[in-house]
Formats: C-alpha cells, sequence, structure tokens
C-alpha cells in the first residue's frame, strides 16, 4: 500500500478506522514507525518519505459517534 493510499483510506473515513482498517494499515511496508497515545486517545503513524497520520481507532463492530 502507497502513502497515498493510506492517505486516502484516512481521509475517507475521517481519520477514524475501525480496527480490521487499522491492521491493514500495518502491513504496509511503507510504515516507519507508529504509536499510540493514551491520553489522547489517538495513534500517530509515519513513514520514511515523512509523511504523518494522526487518528483514532474503535474495534469493528462498535458503533461509533463523534
Amino acid at each position: 500500500m502507497f502513502s497515498y493510499e493510506i492517505n486516502n483510506i484516512l481521509a475517507s473515513n475521517g481519520y477514524k478506522i475501525d480496527s480490521q482498517t487499522y491492521l491493514k494499515l500495518l502491513e504496509s511496508p511503507q510504515i516507519f514507525g507508529i504509536k499510540y497515545n493514551a491520553y489522547g486517545n489517538f495513534f500517530e503513524m509515519w513513514d520514511l518519505e515523512n509523511n504523518y497520520w494522526k487518528f483514532e481507532m474503535y474495534k469493528k463492530g462498535e458503533n461509533y459517534e463523534d
């Protein structure tokens, strides 16, 4: 998965993705690092091309409301 594909997935979901999508993103060789911020309840992810994403994740099957 390319960086622009990762960006499209996150943006099209409002940077709130389910756990299955999260696992798919982790399979990408583009990803260089990921970190969870427990205080803000969000993830930060980056690659070697200086792309950076900040997003939230929820368990698939749960109702997620803003």
